[in-house]
């Protein structure tokens, strides 16, 4: 008997591909990323890992990019992106495609 696709796929794991039912067929989410359950169609579907940031999240070609997040900020939740990268009270950056983050000096921190 053949299962639906979406009831084979594991966690972490996306099948772009139509028809397909077995495991053979799934791909794994790129390094430090999942899914929010069984059962992806797309690697869009993949979101990185707490402590991680997707750094091509607005990169067509590159749709999931995780790297570790930077000093100075919080990312304790799965998906964060460059973009809704929140800072640390006494942090700065340019703007929110900068990956570049900041201590403020001291006799700026009030």
């Amino acid at each position: 008997m053949n299962r639906p696709l979406h009831s084979v796929l594991l966690q972490g794991f996306y099948n772009p591909l139509q028809g397909q039912a077995n495991e053979d067929a799934c791909i794994s989410c790129p390094a430090n990323a999942g899914t929010a359950g069984p059962g992806s169609g797309s690697i869009n579907d993949c979101v990185c890992n707490a402590g991680y940031y997707n750094a091509g999240a607005d990169n067509a070609s590159t749709p999931i990019e995780c790297k570790i997040c930077p000093l100075g900020t919080y990312c304790s939740f799965t998906g964060s992106t460059l973009r809704n990268l929140t800072l640390q009270p006494g942090w700065w950056r340019v703007n929110v495609e900068s990956e570049k983050v900041c201590m403020l000096p001291d006799d700026l921190i009030a």
